[in-house]
């Protein structure tokens, strides 16, 4: 079933406008709805979940092309790495490499954790 289901045409415009406009007022505005409008749409819970919807699949949209990039950002930073660039450069290639490892390290043990405590309270 999909979140924009039960929503009004101009309600679905507002929800997509909530995701390219800075302001409620601005995606108001691009809706053709007052902010009053829009302000009494937010307190909708069908409104707020297409919205939700929304933003989550843009971050899917977003995750995606970042995968599709990263292949070629790994190789960019390995050609810089290996080459005879000057030092400094290589260095920052290398702080960019170990400050993401060790973030992404620090977010598995943390997604591990969750997990483990979720089980935990699931089990109760």
């Amino acid at each position: 079933m999909s979140e924009n289901e039960g929503l009004t045409p101009r309600q679905r415009r507002f929800v997509a406008a909530m995701l390219s406009e800075k302001t409620i007022r601005a995606a108001a505005k691009r809706a053709g709805v007052s902010e009053a409008t829009a302000g009494r749409w937010l307190a909708l819970p069908a409104v707020r979940r297409a919205i939700e919807a929304a933003e989550a699949e843009a971050l899917a949209e977003l995750s995606r092309g970042l995968l599709r990039l990263s292949t070629q950002t790994i190789n960019a930073i390995e050609i810089v790495l290996t080459s005879e660039a000057a030092p400094s450069v290589r260095l920052r290639a290398a702080d960019i490499v170990l400050s993401r490892l060790l973030h992404y390290v620090e977010f598995v043990s943390l997604e591990r954790r969750v997990s483990e405590i979720e089980q935990r309270l699931g089990g109760e």
